[in-house]
């Protein structure tokens, strides 16, 4: 449609600009003859005036009347003169005549006015009774007056013709060319109407190509994540257990390749909404230094298994209570540290946050996270944020991944209303920094930042029973969140549908319920607010998390919107569950 407006407006424009063009030619011609028209009344206008006066002459006083005669008369040859060769007076400019017919008519009244001012010196030098009114010199005087008048009526004539003529042809050319370039216009309009047309129904079907490609890979992504949620989870389990050295090692390479398919299907989905531009942004109120040290406790694993240190450094002056997209936040350090981790043999991995400026309600936050790896070369530099680009895309290449990590990062920075950039790092390596300008809650104490040492983590066990509700049709799921519920000495209930669901929170008050979201007849949203009605049962303000394989952020808002507390994606990690648990069964 829009290229059918840009058309429309398109002819309209010309044909309004043809329009002024004609016009504009029109007046051109007008101008040049109407000065013309004029010079010839006025000649019949002066001569009719001098023949006037000559007749006062004749019967009244010579001395006083004659100079009028020969004024007007010299008036009328001065613009006779001026039709022929051009002259300019304080009327305008004449520009000369170009038709010869009208050039010979116009030296036929010049020869005309030398005739008329010759009769009147003759009729001046005769006596009275030979110049008196009846007189043959009085009739001839009369005759060439006439013929004067009639001359000089023609040429004004003649011009009146040749200006309408030219208006005539101007305004034929003016309708020619507007009805041509209407009829050029209606095929044009309808040609790209065909063309919009068959582009709307291929931008449909890509549109519908695209919507089925990411209900796939949702799809995908929840058949996936469910069976890895059982295979990480119980060899978290199994971690746990009495094992040999040689056992560990090969919890630990599942667990790694396992986390690996995870990350890649991650990136895969985040790349799908990227391009779909389905990404939303979830505010809400978090701790940032928490958020800070949950990443880094994320990745102490890996780094130590290559021994790197992880390190991070927040400016005390930041407020630690912000508001903004948590998650979002999670993603771009997390990516932006297994980066690290992935091109760092040696040395190690700084997370550096820096007040940059601060106001009444919000601060602006600069994010710096370093290594001191390979490097990327400065030709380099622009290209490792496109995605499936790496620096090594050989067939030799020395590094894994899909190439889509860093891509996802520029796009979730632009996304928080930033961009990122990178720099060399003084001590080798790369340097990833952005800003991003976050309101904070100064009604909340702010969280002191944790004095320990990074590399060191993780609550014990927990020694009490408060009781918990799991709500999941899955078994395996089941078994997970059992099992890892037992090794923290805490009892708990399962209900295998929605329905189960509402006769244990009838009856029973727990401490935490676990709520899975897709479930039959019932699913966990419905669930959920039949909880948060403080009318029908005991568990209304029991902290709900939600346990989902669903790594969007339409189902996180649904969550949050629905009642629940917080969102957790499968596969889960055993050490949120840890920290829900003391954090709210304590």
């Amino acid at each position: 449609m829009k290229y059918t407006k840009s058309l429309l407006l398109g002819l309209i424009i010309v044909i309004f600009g043809l329009s002024s063009l004609s016009f504009w030619f029109g007046q051109k011609v007008s101008r040049r003859y109407t000065p013309l028209v004029e010079a010839a009344l006025t000649i019949k206008l002066e001569a009719t005036i001098a023949h006037l006066w000559f007749e006062e002459v004749v019967s009244g006083d010579r001395n006083e009347d004659i100079n009028q005669v020969w004024g007007h008369l010299d008036q009328a040859e001065w613009y006779a003169q001026a039709m022929i060769t051009g002259g300019e007076n304080s009327k305008g400019v004449l520009i000369p005549l170009r038709e010869e017919a009208l050039l010979k008519t116009i030296q036929d009244v010049q020869i005309g006015l030398n005739s008329f001012r010759k009769i009147a010196q003759l009729r001046l030098m005769k006596q009275e009774n030979d110049v008196g009114i009846g007189s043959e010199i009085d009739q001839k005087f009369d005759q060439v007056y006439e013929n004067l008048f009639v001359q000089a009526g023609i040429v004004e004539q003649e011009l009146k013709v040749q200006i309408a003529i030219a208006n005539h042809r101007y305004k034929n050319i003016q309708i020619t060319l507007q009805f041509g370039i209407f009829l050029w216009g209606l095929l044009l309009l309808w040609v790209i109407y065909r063309f919009e047309q068959n582009a709307m129904k291929l931008v449909e079907t890509a549109t519908k190509a695209n919507r089925a490609k990411n209900s796939f890979l949702t799809i995908i992504s929840h058949e996936l994540r469910t069976p890895m949620n059982g295979v990480l989870g119980m060899t978290q389990l199994l971690r746990t257990t009495s094992l040999t050295e040689e056992q560990k090692d090969y919890c630990d390479i599942i667990m790694e390749s396992g986390v690996r398919l995870v990350n890649t299907l991650t990136d895969i989905l985040d790349f799908s909404k990227i391009e779909a531009e389905s990404n939303n942004l979830t505010y809400s109120t978090f701790s940032l230094s928490k958020l800070v040290i949950s990443s880094v406790k994320l990745f102490l694993g890996s780094a130590h298994a290559k021994g790197l240190a992880l390190n991070y450094q927040i400016d005390p002056e930041i407020e630690d209570q912000v508001i903004s997209d948590q998650e979002v936040l999670h993603r771009i350090f997390s990516n932006l540290v297994a980066n690290g981790i992935k091109f760092t043999e040696k040395g190690e991995i700084n997370i550096r946050l820096e007040l940059i400026k601060k106001s009444e309600k919000v601060q602006r936050i600069g994010f710096v996270i370093s290594d001191t790896g390979i490097g990327i070369p400065k030709e380099d530099q622009t290209d490792v944020f496109k995605p499936f680009k790496q620096v090594d895309g050989s067939s030799t290449r020395n590094f894994e991944g899909t190439g889509l990590g860093l891509f996802i990062v520029k796009s979730l920075v632009e996304m928080l209303g930033d961009e990122i950039k990178l720099e060399d790092n003084p001590s080798g390596g790369c340097r990833f920094v952005f800003e991003v300008t976050m309101e904070y809650s100064s009604a909340i104490t702010q969280t002191k930042l944790e004095n320990e040492n990074p590399m060191t983590t993780y609550a014990p066990p927990l020694t009490n029973s408060t009781d918990v509700l799991i709500v999941e049709d899955n078994i395996i799921a089941q078994q997970v969140i059992g099992k890892l519920l037992r090794t923290q000495k805490v009892s708990f209930d399962v209900a295998n549908s929605g329905e189960e669901a509402i006769e244990c929170i009838q009856e029973k008050k727990y401490g935490l319920i676990f709520m899975d979201i897709l479930m039959p007849n019932m699913d966990g949203y419905e669930v959920t607010k039949i909880i948060r009605n403080p009318t029908e049962n005991p568990n209304h303000n029991t902290m709900i998390i939600a346990l989902t394989a669903l790594a969007d952020s339409a189902t996180e808002q649904k969550c949050l919107a629905s009642g629940m507390n917080k969102v957790i994606t499968k596969p889960i990690d055993f050490q949120v569950i840890k920290q829900l648990v003391v954090d709210h069964l304590i």
